[in-house]
């Protein structure tokens, strides 16, 4: 398995960015991306988390969804691996989120990956983080 990996930097509400991971060296296929949040991600409004293969191709997304509500999580607890938080869930910092696979999960040689983030509506702070992605 190899590992490409990089930080996304912190963004304000309603803004965007696409932050170059790496170039995929060996063939294969996507098999994990964990994020983990420089810090806890809370508030209303709406953001998006894609891995992108290229400029568009989608590979995993991760959506957070509005009225996030920290009251209702024990100390220490986030959103269920791999599902996308909505009321009720966190992603907080420290935390590795599993995002799901949701595309073309095949690379090939020359194949750039990238994270994007894009806000929704009113947007929704992204405090960036640490982004790993396996390939096998």
């Amino acid at each position: 398995m190899i590992s490409i990996d990089g930080t996304a930097p912190p963004l304000a509400a309603t803004d965007n960015a696409t932050t170059p991971l790496g170039t995929v060296t060996v063939g294969g296929v996507v098999t994990a991306v964990d994020f983990l949040p420089a810090a806890t991600i809370t508030g209303n409004g709406g953001r998006t988390l894609t891995l992108v293969k290229g400029t568009t191709v989608i590979v995993a997304r991760l959506v957070l969804a509005a009225a996030v509500d920290l009251d209702d999580l024990a100390p220490g607890m986030d959103a269920s691996p791999g599902s996308d938080p909505g009321p009720g869930e966190v992603l907080a910092a420290g935390v590795y989120e599993r995002v799901p696979l949701t595309g073309d999960v095949r690379v090939a040689p020359g194949d750039l990956l990238s994270w994007q983030s894009t806000h929704a509506g009113s947007g929704l702070a992204d405090p960036g983080g640490y982004v790993w992605v396996g390939v096998q």
